[in-house]
């Protein structure tokens, strides 16, 4: 039991947040990312806003606004700690050998596993779709 609690704690601490971004037009930008592992998939919604704001500054503009945003959430496969197999025999008589073979199956360790898009839109301070904006250094400032 105690190899499944070790397992199963490293299992949470791995994993990683992975972002793509495709450049849709000078000023909007799709963000995916895609995370696996307890702490990452509780980090993903925020380093995902982060980039979004550090993007946002990065290519000249002051605020921005998610459109098309979406999470989904599930789990995969990450580990199996194997099963058993024990042996166990008896003499029968004075000649013979029974054995008996028991099996006990694999336990399966599965890592939570988070998926967000979103389009960002992005603006200058003067611009008239900054005014209902996220400020990109508030926005920093706040994560």
């Amino acid at each position: 039991m105690r190899t499944v609690a070790i397992c199963a704690s490293a299992l949470a601490l791995a994993g990683c947040v992975q972002t793509q971004e495709l450049q849709m037009a000078p000023n909007v930008y799709r963000l995916e990312s895609s995370a696996r592992g307890i702490i990452n998939v509780a980090q993903a919604p925020k380093q995902t806003m982060r980039r979004a704001a550090e993007l946002t500054l990065a290519k000249g503009y002051t605020h921005f606004v998610l459109a098309d945003a979406g999470m989904r959430s599930g789990s995969r496969l990450a580990s199996v700690i194997p099963g058993t197999a024990t042996t166990s025999g008896r003499f029968v008589g004075d000649r013979g050998f029974a054995a008996t073979t028991s099996f006990s199956p694999g336990v399966p360790i599965y890592a939570p596993t988070s998926n967000i898009g979103m389009t960002v839109v992005m603006y200058r301070a003067n611009e008239p779709g900054a005014r209902n904006a996220l400020d990109a250094r508030e926005v920093l400032a706040g994560l």
